[in-house]
């Protein structure tokens, strides 16, 4: 295995990023830096002869899901594996993942000797929030307005150390190829963060097995109500586990043998001037003989990109959350706030132990329609208030229940005697029609299943 003290492989200076510019804010405790000098020499990748090209034209990769070539290489900063940015500062070791807001990549602090995640968010989502619609800005904007956010909360442990925050900030900066679009068009906006493995979703499993104490760690960091911030987008899938304490070596030394031998495949972009490569992801994964407890790992809440601030007393309409996890309020064109986050938590946290969404919302043929939803809370929680118009507004084919009227204990064979009461409990703490009967937060905390 390759060794990061000892490495086999030649080192030496290799080109530095496009451009780079300092962070563009420092927030304690989030978001720090060290004005050192660099202390190891980045390392260099294979030669091109040993790389795989992909050459199919018709068959898209990764960002090219959300356009084609062109749109791609217009809109992805061009990171490629083995450069270095920041002043000589974090070396790129590889591709973690994208989406259609950012791509994610391992790299190595070559100041501290710390691997890192960079987040490279894409240039619409790098522009400043706008006055006229603060309530939608840009992801990398709302993503850093969350972490000022909860810096300036001073949240103390252990709710912090479940909050996926930031190490660093820079911005990337690269020529438009003639385009026109002045200088500020070719900025992206980076994020560091700490790695993390895979989400609890691709782990669910474990939480079977788990005791309480993991239980009240995964939920701990959600007191985000205390400081006038909502999520909105809370899921399995940006509920990450962190490496185990003792196993970092041997993670990230797998991973850069593992581009080393097997170097990722990827694909130029013809039409992008300069070449654009797109790389195939290659994700963290402990090794086979590596078992941690269960408690080993950090459980972390991540990617607030879709955060908004909510001032006290304010409310917004406007269609948020993962279907599955989506309150009634918002359903329905209602006015929704802080308590929005409540419904998602404990919807989540069903999906975890019981393995499948209580509220999916889908028909017969596999499609969401918000009636379906609706219908099933109806079934589980009985028939909503007279004030949320809920037959008025989607027609008279909502089932009330009746006859077919569920309990959520009758959904849980897998848990059984006080754990599946307390859970119970914890669920319908949470399941109300009116936002104002939700426990907030910090009131789950305190809910025996979290004890």
């Amino acid at each position: 295995m390759y060794s990061f003290m000892n490495p086999r492989i030649p080192l030496k200076p290799l080109r530095s990023s496009i451009s780079s510019t300092r962070p563009l804010i420092s927030l304690h405790g989030f978001l720090c830096r060290k004005s050192v000098s660099p202390r190891l020499a980045p390392l260099v990748f294979h030669p091109t002869k040993r790389v795989p090209f992909l050459d199919s034209s018709d068959v898209p990769l990764e960002e090219e899901f959300f356009g084609g070539p062109n749109r791609v290489a217009a809109t992805y900063f061009p990171v490629c594996i083995g450069d270095v940015y920041q002043d000589g500062r974090y070396q790129v070791l590889g591709k973690l993942g994208f989406g259609r807001t950012s791509t994610v990549w391992l790299a190595r602090d070559l100041y501290s000797g710390k691997h890192v995640v960079l987040k490279v968010f894409t240039l619409s989502a790098s522009q400043p929030a706008s006055s006229e619609n603060r309530d939608e800005a840009p992801a990398a904007s709302a993503e850093l307005v969350a972490l000022e956010l909860l810096r300036a909360a001073g949240l103390a442990d252990p709710a912090r150390a479940h909050l996926r925050g930031a190490i660093d900030t820079l911005t990337l900066s690269r020529s438009q190829g003639g385009s026109g679009t002045g200088s500020e068009a070719g900025v992206h906006r980076v994020l560091v963060q700490q790695p993390m493995l895979e989400s609890w979703r691709a782990r669910a499993a474990r939480l079977k097995s788990a005791s309480r104490t993991s239980h009240s760690e995964l939920f701990g960091g959600f007191t985000l109500q205390e400081i006038k911030h909502a999520i909105r987008n809370i899921s399995a899938s940006n509920i990450l586990l962190g490496v185990p304490h003792g196993a970092e070596e041997l993670v990230f030394s797998a991973y850069v043998t593992r581009e080393f031998d097997t170097p990722s495949p990827r694909k130029r972009l013809g039409g992008s001037l300069p070449a654009h490569l797109v790389f195939q992801s290659r994700s963290l994964s402990l090794p086979p003989s590596f078992s941690p407890a269960f408690s080993r790992y950090t459980i972390c809440l991540s990617d607030f990109g879709s955060a908004c601030v909510l001032p006290t007393g304010h409310t917004l309409t406007h269609l948020v959350q993962p279907t599955a996890y989506r309150a009634p309020e918002v359903h329905l064109g209602l006015p929704w706030g802080f308590a929005i986050d409540i419904w998602n938590i404990v919807l989540v946290a069903w999906r975890m132990v019981a393995g499948r969404h209580l509220f999916a919302g889908h028909d017969a043929a596999g499609h969401f329609r918000p009636p379906v939803a609706l219908a099933q809370m109806i079934k589980v929680l009985g028939a909503p208030p007279e004030g949320m118009a809920v037959a008025k507004q989607w027609g008279c084919g909502l089932d009330e229940g009746g006859s077919q009227a569920e309990t959520l204990t009758d959904r849980l064979p897998m848990l059984g005697g006080v754990d599946r009461k307390d859970f119970v409990a914890f669920m319908y703490a949470g399941l109300k029609w009116r936002p104002e009967e939700r426990k907030t937060a910090r009131e789950l905390l305190e809910e025996p299943w979290l004890q």
